[in-house]
């Protein structure tokens, strides 16, 4: 008994192979992209040897058409994953990183082409606020979410993306927009070149308790935001960084009976707050009554002190580093405030299912969790 593969190139037609079932199949010239494998029984795909065809990040695809599955495997024989038959046309997507090969689980196929046919790449090379990638093809490429997209999203070395505030994402897939949704089978791709950045919101400071009055008890600082959402499929190449916003610090305690007791503002977590305009404003440190100190301001690269209390009342606390809590602001007479939780580095849909990290984990700096 005999299965069969065709091998199809970027932009051509189709090879056919036959060999024996339960047989290993060496990929063919490396340009050709899309394998689509047809048999009865087990057997095996060997991806692409490393050479000068290879580019990092472009997606080859195993399509299993038959009814049985396909193991598909690293040069070095190593299974790298399965493409199961739960349903007819399932796909398979594996990238190279320089380093070794990737895979993604698709779904179903879009027969007659490579899967998917349409693919768009985006370079960004300014800093710019809350980037929303399905709102970005919508208003910029006529995209109307009939068919399944590819897109690439390259952040270059002088780009940055930050936030408008602690529940927005310094990048995001999106998830719809003017009516538009994405189509099934559609994923992203983000490159984050050496040098830029996607930066979570950092927390604003905690403002110092009001010594004589009913809020002597210092404000607890904001939290930090998420910088990266996906909605879908999402794969991250990443030489620069993506970090979790810092919590801001708590404010420091006063006293309610005493007006001289006074506590320091909490210092502003680190992050990339950005006004409409791109521009970073910084995230602010907690006000407090002079002479007491005000909280220092967080930003791309800082992150806040916390001011000082006088005659008895609490420090504020310093805001928190990258993807990093808030310091409490310490007790005065009255309590401190608490510090602002940590932003996550990367949050995701159910559907989408956990990013796959093609390359330059250590680079992203903060949990990444499932949310919504």
């Amino acid at each position: 008994m005999t299965w069969s593969a065709r091998e199809q190139a970027f932009f051509g037609g189709w090879d056919l192979v036959s060999l024996e079932a339960g047989a290993e199949h060496e990929w063919g010239p490396p340009h050709r992209r899309c394998m689509e494998v047809s048999s009865s029984e087990a057997a095996s795909v060997v991806l692409p040897r490393p050479s000068d065809w290879l580019c990092p990040g472009v997606p080859y695809w195993v399509w299993n058409a038959g009814s049985a599955n396909i193991d598909v495997m690293q040069q070095n024989g190593d299974s790298l994953a399965l493409v199961r038959t739960v349903t007819a046309g399932a796909v398979g997507m594996f990238l190279w990183s320089g380093a070794g090969w990737h895979g993604q689980p698709i779904g179903s196929a879009q027969e007659g082409s490579v899967y998917p046919a349409q693919r768009l790449i985006i370079p960004i090379g300014v800093q710019a606020r809350e980037f929303n990638t399905l709102a970005h093809i919508v208003g910029n490429n006529g995209y109307d979410g009939s068919a399944p997209i590819a897109v690439r999203v390259i952040l270059q070395q002088t780009g940055a993306f930050g936030a408008l505030s602690k529940d927005g994402y310094a990048f995001e897939t999106g998830d719809s927009y003017l009516g538009v949704s994405w189509a099934s089978g559609s994923f992203v791709m983000l490159e984050v070149e050496q040098g830029a950045d996607i930066g979570g919101w950092g927390g604003v400071g905690g403002r110092a308790g009001v010594s004589g009055t009913g809020a002597s008890a210092g404000a607890d600082g904001e939290d930090g935001g998420t910088a990266v959402r996906a909605d879908v499929p999402l794969i991250i190449s990443c030489a620069g960084s993506i970090l979790g916003g810092g919590g801001g610090g708590g404010g420091g305690g006063g006293s309610s009976s005493n007006a001289t007791i006074l506590g320091g503002g909490g210092g502003g977590g680190r992050g990339y707050n950005m006004d409409f305009n791109g521009q970073f404003i910084g995230s602010p440190g907690g006000a407090a009554t002079p002479p007491a100190g005000e909280g220092g301001d967080g930003g791309p690269f800082v992150t806040g002190l916390g001011g000082l209390g006088v005659k008895g009342g609490g420090n504020g606390g310093a805001g928190g580093s990258a993807a990093a809590a808030g310091t409490a602001g310490a007790s005065g007479v009255a309590a401190g405030g608490s510090g602002g939780a940590a932003g996550l580095a990367i949050s995701y849909s159910a559907a989408a299912g956990a990013p796959t990290i093609l390359s330059g984990g250590s680079n992203i700096i903060g949990s990444s969790a499932e949310e919504g």
